[in-house]
């Protein structure tokens, strides 16, 4: 599986921090994966986090909040990395997916993100849990 969780909407005042179905906070500030910028609800920017020194998403927030162009407040992000029970994130050095794994993956996130009006549900990616920001 290519992508294991994802946040919607989350707000730039509040820390990388989320709760998904087991109710238990998770912070997602090293997580590896993508991340959507947006300014009242449009997109205006797509990026990816690093993976050295600066490893984790909010790492290329804090990038983003200290250039001039940092007139988005809310994002949303799609990580790689799994949560184990304990509510961390596991690292790992590769991420294996078959093809049609990670085709079902990047379908889920492009649904998730643009919600297409034709799409009725975002399909059967059961694997991939949303976390809400506290």
């Amino acid at each position: 599986m290519l992508i294991h969780n994802y946040g919607l909407q989350w707000s730039l005042k509040k820390d990388m921090t989320g709760v998904g179905t087991a109710n238990i906070p998770v912070d997602f500030s090293r997580q590896l994966g993508v991340y959507i910028l947006y300014q009242r609800r449009k997109i205006v920017y797509i990026g990816r986090s690093s993976i050295g020194e600066k490893a984790g998403i909010a790492g290329r927030l804090v990038d983003h909040i200290r250039s001039k162009e940092s007139s988005w407040m809310t994002y949303s992000w799609f990580g790689f990395l799994p949560v184990d029970q304990n509510g961390q994130l596991v690292r790992e050095n590769t991420i294996s997916s078959n093809c049609s794994e990670a085709i079902c993956d990047v379908e889920a996130l492009l649904i998730r993100l643009l919600n297409p009006a034709l799409n009725r549900n975002s399909g059967s990616h059961s694997h991939i849990e949303q976390y809400k920001q506290i």
